[in-house]
């Protein structure tokens, strides 16, 4: 409500009628339908980030599930390699890793350019070094 020339401020007293219809109608208001809608967007990102996850498990599922170095199978510490050390151009490409996990559940398995490596195994192969692991071997 606007405050123009010849409205008075209401302190300290009681507000009549007409005062309260016009506030309980004005604009801005928190509505059931706002937070309806910002409760709709949180289940919807919920859903999306679980939608990632069983994608993401069902690729490493489908490429084996471990670590093809050190044997290690906890998901979390899961991660695609790219054999051929490709994997920049194909991020350009593909414009997220959600994307990197929708074309390899729809492709079929290409065991001659990725593999399942731990992030321990991983990082240590980074720039055509030899993981540790093969080292004790």
């Amino acid at each position: 409500m606007r405050f123009q020339k010849g409205n008075k401020i209401n302190l300290g007293r009681k507000l009549t009628e007409e005062a309260k219809r016009k506030l309980s109608g004005r604009r801005g208001k928190n509505t059931g339908r706002s937070k309806n809608k910002r409760h709709i967007k949180k289940l919807n990102r919920d859903r999306i980030k679980e939608r990632r996850i069983e994608l993401r498990y069902l690729v490493l599922g489908k490429y084996g599930g471990e670590c093809k170095c050190c044997g290690e199978t906890i998901p979390e510490f899961l991660t695609i390699d790219h054999i051929k050390r490709d994997g920049k151009q194909e991020r350009k490409e593909l414009t997220s890793s959600f994307m990197m996990y929708y074309s390899l559940n729809k492709r079929p398995i290409d065991r001659k350019r990725y593999r399942i490596l731990c992030m321990n195994c991983n990082f240590a192969t980074r720039f055509g070094k030899k993981c540790p692991h093969t080292w004790e071997r």
